[in-house]
């Protein structure tokens, strides 16, 4: 797979360490600064998720238009997380900093004073190559800290992970009071404060020795092209019929050719864009792709249990304040579940927390029209317990079994298939939804039948109402109908979300099986040196 001289990005255990420039409160200001940046990152790709509708009232879009500038989004933010795998061994962790440092802050500041959808066509995808700094300023803090990098990991990914759930209700509290636009502000600002951190204080960690191979850009474009495909089928297929449509089924066909010619060229690559070997080893394999179902039920569940809230008729800023306990809980987790270290604990962590997520995510999934933000607080809040437990875990056991360089040449492996696994997790259950709207609309209007059961007595007295407060009989009937027509719409919508709900728990609940096949039996592992 990989060349044996060729130099590999930092992992857990590598010996590359090189200080920040200055004092001990010169590296404190690096720890922040990197520490920010992993957040702003994760902030920037999922923080408008809660603001979609004042964003595009603002730009005049609807949601299939608004879908040509987040696809794009999407598929460069994520090659750009891929390809400072290579350029680190290049350029170095500092200027990848200060590239990705100052797309964000460029990008961000011109999403924030963007006024035409076109503006925002072009900040947008500037402000994903943030993605450029993900991966090296995790190098970083692993160089920083040789004898303490279980913690430094942990930590890191829960600023990834649990920032991606955390930066929902942040970006909801601002969406209308004040304005979506002071989010962008803020993220411009922190880019700004790491790109000044990464040019006057990060050390000049340029290799001596370059790779002895270049990059692979058939990989990088193959990998764009599987990802611009899926958002293709997830963001149409709804629309266009599955079945039914020519471009649908060319772009099936296209897919599955365009991964085999992807796993084909990853294989036989003298430096692979993405290495595959990690399913070489038995616990990494079986630990990622556990993680994969874990990171798309924890989007599923964290992204619909929003908008659900938002469809009750909650305003964005309640909306913010009643999944910030589950959302703060569950970052919680993620940094507490790091100090376990022992082999069997982690695994029974994780099936513990598998288990827990899908049990309650099929409690949540029973919410209706009247369920009250008290309790929807309460079951979330334990949620974020279950899913924060389960990052730890993952972490530590997709070390197990291997040397460092082993585990820093797999490591893209590893994060690309928790990315890939959210983002897929998170559109499949967009398909669902839809899906379930349309059947339980479909469902409420041909069980509800005119002069029987409900139906029967609710209407008139709604008519008598409407006529009691001015309205014609003729008015007060066509407003009836109005009425009904949106109780039916929106008891249909929240059947989608139920549907939606539960298929957050199946995907949990997969993650379960699949870990009950990891064994407790403890491994080499790179962490092994730690304090």
């Amino acid at each position: 797979m990989r060349h044996a001289n060729t130099p590999v990005a930092d992992a857990p255990g590598s010996p590359n360490q090189r200080a920040p420039r200055g004092t001990r409160v010169a590296k404190w200001v690096v720890i922040v600064s990197t520490y920010l940046a992993a957040f702003l990152y994760t902030l920037n790709s999922k923080g408008t998720v809660l603001i979609t509708d004042p964003i595009q009232q603002d730009f005049n879009l609807d949601r299939y238009s608004s879908q040509w500038i987040t696809g794009p989004e999407g598929v460069i933010g994520l090659v750009a997380v891929f390809s400072a795998i290579y350029f680190v061994q290049v350029y170095g962790v500092r200027l990848l900093f200060i590239a990705g440092s100052a797309c964000l802050a460029v990008g961000a500041l011109g999403t924030a004073l963007a006024h035409q959808a076109w503006q925002e066509a072009i900040a947008g995808p500037v402000r994903s190559c943030a993605g450029l700094y993900a991966l090296p300023g995790l190098t970083l803090m692993l160089r920083l800290y040789p004898r303490r990098q279980a913690i430094v990991f942990s930590i890191y990914l829960a600023m990834v992970y649990g920032g991606q759930v955390l930066s929902e209700p942040i970006g909801s509290l601002v969406a209308f009071h004040p304005t979506w636009r002071l989010l962008f502000f803020m993220i411009a600002i922190g880019g700004f404060w790491s790109f000044l951190g990464a040019v006057f204080l990060f050390p000049d960690d340029r290799p001596a020795v370059k790779p002895a191979h270049g990059f692979d850009w058939q990989g990088a474009m193959l990998l764009g092209v599987i990802m611009t495909l899926i958002f293709f089928l997830l963001y149409r297929g709804n629309y266009l019929g599955w079945l039914i449509s020519t471009p649908i089924c060319v772009a099936v066909v296209a897919l599955a050719a365009a991964i085999a010619l992807f796993t084909w060229r990853e294989l036989t690559a003298p430096l692979p864009f993405i290495d595959l070997s990690a399913f070489l080893y038995r616990t990494v394999a079986i630990t990622i792709l556990c993680a994969a179902f874990w990171s798309a039920a924890l989007y599923a569940v964290g992204m619909e249990v929003p908008h659900y809230l938002l469809l009750r008729g909650y305003e964005n800023w309640r909306t913010g304040w009643v999944t910030l306990p589950m959302s703060l809980i569950l970052f919680a987790a993620m940094i507490v579940g790091g100090f376990v270290r022992n082999r069997s604990a982690l695994v029974w962590m994780l099936r513990g927390g598998l288990a827990g997520m899908t049990l309650l995510t099929l409690v949540i999934a029973g919410v209706d029209l009247y369920t009250s933000w008290q309790w929807i607080m309460v079951v979330t809040s334990a949620w974020g317990v279950c899913a924060g437990l389960c990052l730890p875990a993952i972490g530590r056991l997709a070390f197990e079994g291997q040397h460092p360089k082993e585990a820093a040449s797999t490591g893209a492996m590893k994060f690309f298939l928790r990315a890939f696994g959210g983002t897929v997790g998170v559109l499949l259950a967009g398909v669902i939804l839809d899906q379930a709207v349309a059947g339980g609309l479909e469902y409420v209007r041909t069980s509800m039948t005119l002069g029987q059961g409900t139906l029967e007595t609710t209407t008139p007295v709604i008519q008598d109402y409407l006529v009691r407060h001015g309205s014609s009989p003729t008015a007060a009937a066509e407003q009836t109908e109005t009425i009904v027509g949106y109780w039916v719409h929106l008891h249909a919508q929240v059947i989608g979300y139920r549907a939606a709900l539960r298929f957050g728990a199946y995907l949990s609940a997969i993650g379960f099986v699949i870990s009950l096949f990891i064994s407790r039996k403890k491994e080499i592992s790179v962490l092994d040196a730690d304090l």
